[in-house]
């Protein structure tokens, strides 16, 4: 009677196991062996780090002076865990594959939300009811162009299976956005992590076209 092959028309046990869903199960599994069952971005990004106290997969940035924050979601509001939300933590955990947040392979991405829709989730629902009135829209920087105080960057939508090409200018003093980071942008403000700090940080943003980047026109550009 393990619900595999236990059948039966009438009442007590078998009622219990005929809701037993194999499909659903095995994509509630997958989900969570790869951190998506509690993380939107974790869809398209890999977690870098276990958390040290409840070993869930989650984000992390670390500087120069070895501190570190732990972060379930990447992008406005940056989440932080909430086990690791404690200067105790601020130098423990375990890393996964060193500290670059690597972004996954298309077909990964696309067994993952399959997984998702067979389980009956609803990533960007399940992250606008957590953050409130949060829009997940996450890119990742491919070059930046410093100049004076301002920072010109190219950056790809990273849920866009078709590579969607994104250019944005920003000002700041301190700041210097890197290649390979990620941040969100709603419209009229980017957010990123500051990496000396490990603060998030808010910029007033407007788009640029490809030729004010420096760049001749490209195919997917916005």
């Amino acid at each position: 009677m393990c619900g595999w092959c236990f059948k039966s028309s009438g009442g007590g046990n078998g009622n219990r196991f005929a809701a037993y869903d194999p499909q659903k199960r095995a994509a509630e599994g997958l989900l969570k062996e790869h951190g998506a069952d509690r993380s939107w971005a974790a869809s398209y990004v890999i977690p870098n780090a276990f958390c040290p106290v409840c070993s869930e997969k989650v984000f992390f940035y670390q500087n120069a002076f070895g501190s570190r924050v732990y972060f379930d979601e990447l992008g406005w509001p940056w989440p932080k865990h909430p086990c690791t939300d404690n200067s105790a933590y601020s130098r423990s955990g375990s890393i996964i594959g060193g500290n670059a947040i690597v972004r996954r392979k298309r077909g990964q991405i696309a067994e993952i939300l399959a997984a998702a829709k067979t389980a009956g989730l609803d990533p960007i629902a399940a992250f606008r009811s957590r953050y409130r009135d949060a829009r997940p829209s996450l890119y990742t920087v491919l070059e930046v162009e410093r100049k004076g105080f301002e920072n010109r960057v190219e950056a790809e939508l990273i849920t866009a299976a078709a590579g969607e090409l994104l250019f944005l200018a920003f000002t700041s003093a301190n700041f210097v956005s890197q290649v390979g980071e990620y941040f969100s942008f709603d419209g009229a403000e980017s957010s990123f992590v500051d990496q000396n700090t490990l603060v998030p940080v808010k910029f007033k943003t407007r788009k640029i076209t490809v030729e004010e980047f420096g760049k001749p026109a490209v195919q997917g550009a916005q």
